[in-house]
C-alpha cells in the first residue's frame, strides 16, 4: 500500500469529490497500481490517495495533472447509498473496532431513513456483542445481542444531515471482555459478519 499526499488547497477550488476524483483516477491512464481508497481530512487540509503499491514516475506525474485540473464539484445528492461488508470479523477487546470504514460525498444534507442490519455472535452464550453506527464520529444508532450463536440485530432511524461534502460512515463492535469470577474468568469474542447499511434520502 502506498499513499500520496495533497492539501486541499492544491486542488482549484479548495475543495475535494470524493466519487468524482475516484472515477477520474480510475478512468484515467495510471496503470502501475489500482486505487485503494482516498481520505479527506478538511480540518487539517489533507487529501490522501492511497494505491495498493507504488506509482511509476510517469503515473505520479497523471495523478498531479488530475489533482491540478478537479474542480472539486461533487456529484448531484443519491437518492440511496448502500454499504455492505460480508467477511466475519472478530475482537475480544472492550473498545469500539470498525467492522466498515467509508468514506463518500455522495451523502449532502437532507434528511435520510437510516436502515441497518447485521450477524452478530460472542463465544460465551449470554455475553453481549454490541454495535454502533456512527456519522462523522458522531454515533446515529446502536444495537446488541446476548447470543452465543449467529444472530441478526438491525435497527432504523430517521436523520436529518448538515453542511461538508466529505462524510464518514463507519459500523463498529466490541465485546464484554473478560466475565465470570475473578478465579475462573472467561476472555469473551465478539464476532460480526452480512453488515449492511442503507440512507435513503426522503
Amino acid at each position: 500500500m502506498a499513499h500520496y499526499d495533497y492539501a486541499v488547497t492544491a486542488f482549484p477550488n479548495d475543495a475535494v469529490a470524493l466519487s468524482k476524483l475516484s472515477d477520474q483516477i480510475e478512468g484515467s491512464a495510471i496503470s502501475s497500481a489500482a486505487l485503494d481508497h482516498i481520505n479527506v481530512y478538511e480540518d487539517g487540509n489533507l487529501c490522501e490517495i492511497y494505491f495498493d503499491g507504488d506509482l511509476s514516475a510517469g503515473d505520479q506525474t497523471t495523478l498531479d495533472g488530475l489533482v491540478a485540473a478537479h474542480d472539486g464539484v461533487p456529484y448531484p445528492n443519491v437518492q440511496e447509498q448502500y454499504f455492505t461488508s460480508d467477511g466475519e470479523s472478530e475482537t475480544t477487546s472492550t473498545k469500539w473496532t470498525d467492522k466498515m470504514s467509508e468514506m463518500t460525498d455522495e451523502i449532502g444534507p437532507g434528511t435520510y431513513k437510516l436502515e441497518w442490519s447485521a450477524e452478530v455472535m460472542t463465544s460465551h452464550n449470554g455475553a453481549q456483542c454490541s454495535v454502533r453506527i456512527m456519522i462523522d464520529d458522531q454515533v446515529v444508532s446502536d444495537g446488541g445481542c446476548l447470543c452465543g450463536v449467529w444472530g441478526l440485530v438491525a435497527g432504523f432511524e430517521k436523520l436529518t444531515l448538515t453542511g461538508l461534502s466529505a462524510r464518514s460512515l463507519k459500523f463498529q463492535f466490541k465485546g464484554p471482555g473478560a466475565i465470570g469470577e475473578k478465579q475462573q474468568q472467561v476472555l469473551v469474542s465478539a464476532k460480526v459478519r452480512r453488515v449492511r447499511v442503507r440512507m435513503t434520502l426522503e
